[in-house]
C-alpha cells in the first residue's frame, strides 16, 4: 500500500513532464499547464498504442491454429476494459464478465467497440478531469478512490501484461506471437 507521502513524491516525480513520447518532444521539463496537457496527450497516445497492439494480437491468433489459452487472456483484456470503461461512466457492471468466454470474431467486434468508446471517453477530457478522483468498487465488492489518470494508465498496463501472457502461451504452443512493444508502434 502506497502511503500519501509516498503519493506525493511520486506524482511530484512522475508528472514533472519528463515522459520520453514522440507526441511530447522528448525529455523535456514543462510548465505546470505543459505538463498537465502533457498528461491527458501521453493518455491519448498510450490508448491509441494500445488499441493497435490488441489488433496486432488478434490479427495473430485469426492467423494461427487456436489457442484457448490466448483467445482466453485477450478475452479477459476486453472484459477488464469494458469494466473499467463502465466504472468511469458511472455505469453498472455486474452484468460485464471479467473474464469472458469470446471467439476471435467477438474479439474483434468488442475491440472496435472499445475503440470508439475510448475515443468517446477521451474527447471530452482537461487536465482538471484526469486529476479527479473517482470512486469504485471492484470485482470483489471493495470501494476505492483513484485519481482518474491513475486509472487511465492501469487500465493500459494491464492490457501489457496480459498481452504478454498472450506471447508465453502462444510460446508455448510452438507459435510465434505478435511484436507489441511500443518501439514497433512507434516506428510503424
Amino acid at each position: 500500500m502506497v502511503t500519501q507521502e509516498q503519493s506525493l513524491l511520486l506524482s511530484s516525480y512522475s508528472y514533472q513532464g519528463i515522459i520520453p513520447s514522440p507526441v511530447l518532444g522528448g525529455n523535456r521539463v514543462t510548465t505546470l499547464g505543459k505538463q498537465e496537457e502533457t498528461m491527458l496527450s501521453f493518455l491519448q497516445r498510450l490508448y491509441t498504442y494500445d488499441h493497435w497492439a490488441n489488433g496486432v494480437v488478434l490479427d495473430t491468433l485469426e492467423k494461427s491454429q487456436d489457442n484457448a489459452s490466448a483467445r482466453r487472456f485477450l478475452a479477459h483484456i476486453i472484459g477488464a476494459q469494458q469494466i473499467w470503461l463502465a466504472r468511469l461512466k458511472g455505469e453498472e457492471t455486474t452484468a460485464v464478465q471479467v473474464w469472458p468466454s469470446l471467439t476471435l470474431a467477438q474479439c474483434r467486434q468488442l475491440l472496435e467497440e472499445l475503440r470508439q468508446a475510448w475515443i468517446e471517453f477521451f474527447h471530452p477530457l482537461t487536465p482538471e478531469r484526469l486529476r479527479e478522483n473517482v470512486s469504485y468498487q471492484n470485482t470483489e465488492g471493495t470501494r476505492f478512490t483513484n485519481p482518474l489518470q491513475d486509472i487511465l494508465l492501469h487500465v493500459a498496463m494491464h492490457s501489457a501484461y496480459h498481452r504478454g501472457q498472450i506471447a508465453t502461451a502462444m510460446r508455448e504452443a510452438g507459435q510465434q506471437p505478435a511484436v507489441t512493444d511500443y518501439i514497433a508502434f512507434v516506428r510503424r
